[in-house]
């Protein structure tokens, strides 16, 4: 039986297997097609968010220094008026100080005055008297 197979009969089963799984197999093919695009849609649409979220990531990132640059600036600002205003105290200290020598040094003068006038006072009299 084996051997009185004939290609006809070969070719009525090969036909009938071909109608029925042709059908399904078309099915399963575009099947997969679709599930290659989806994917292909999907890839894209996951590229263009993630070159959207980097692009997003880089603006942060110089917002993020022009806020650090602002900040610094005000912070150095802030410094260096602090050091101003230390500055200035230590002169105002160093002013009072100058005045108050000042005063000092008035007060020695007119001392030293009172004292070379009585010398004068002194050595008109004892030069009246000799």
């Amino acid at each position: 039986m084996a051997a009185s197979v004939s290609w006809e009969t070969i070719a009525a089963v090969a036909g009938t297997v071909s109608a029925l799984a042709g059908p399904p197999l078309a099915v399963i093919v575009s099947h997969v097609r679709a599930i290659r695009e989806d994917q292909r849609t999907t890839h894209g649409d996951l590229r263009q968010r993630i070159e959207q979220l980097d692009g997003d990531v880089r603006r942060l990132e110089r917002s993020v220094e022009e806020v650090q640059r602002a900040y610094t600036t005000k912070d150095e600002w802030l410094r260096e008026t602090m050091l101003a205003r230390q500055q200035l105290e230590r002169l105002s200290e160093v002013l009072a100080r100058l005045q108050a020598d000042m005063e000092n040094i008035r007060g020695l003068v007119n001392h030293f005055g009172r004292a070379t006038n009585a010398i004068v006072e002194l050595a008109d009299r004892v030069a009246g008297r000799g």
